[in-house]
């Protein structure tokens, strides 16, 4: 179906563009796969809605918690907006302990911050049942720890994948290709 190829189009993009990324080929933004078949997705920048509230102050506790954890009112803006309307994850649950694993993983608060930013839908994913088993199936399929963190930080989309019907079939499919 036209929907599962455009899946598969963009996650063979994906892998391709981490593994050129990878093996110092180029940076990840200067990536541009073209592959047969439906168009690849644009970067999160160019295709999100820019109609983001701003406010003074902080109207949840995750939204204060981020500001005081570096973010800016602009950055925060588009995290809200990505996230979507109900922008309201627990900061003890969801925030603080997603924060600290990204941190353990080796990435900078810089680093953490555009992550956030590029994909806020991260609070979403439970850490013990979502995002550590994703980074140890990484572990386990060989890539290093801070190459796992490095992966994070330029494609946190990645922590959204199934293994089971996205992640694996790609691996796979790549080494069939050699790569």
């Amino acid at each position: 179906s036209p929907v599962t190829q455009l899946h598969l189009c963009i996650a063979a993009a994906a892998a391709a563009a981490v593994l050129l990324y990878l093996s110092g080929g180029c940076s990840w933004l200067t990536v541009g796969l073209r592959l047969p078949g439906p168009p690849v997705a644009r970067p999160c920048s160019q295709r999100i809605p820019r109609r983001c509230s701003s406010g003074a102050e902080a109207s949840t506790q995750a939204e204060a918690y981020l500001l005081s954890w570096g973010l800016s009112e602009e950055q925060l803006s588009k995290v809200k907006a990505r996230y979507g309307r109900d922008f309201n994850p627990k900061v003890e649950g969801a925030v603080k302990p997603k924060l600290n694993w990204l941190t353990d993983l080796g990435l900078t608060h810089l680093q953490i911050q555009r992550a956030v930013v590029a994909h806020p839908r991260l609070f979403r994913n439970e850490l013990e049942f979502k995002l550590k088993p994703i980074a140890q199936w990484l572990l386990d399929i060989g890539i290093e720890k801070t190459q796992v963190g490095k992966m994070i930080a330029r494609f946190p989309q990645l922590c959204s994948y199934s293994r089971e019907l996205k992640l694996t079939p790609l691996v796979h499919w790549l080494s069939e290709l050699g790569l």
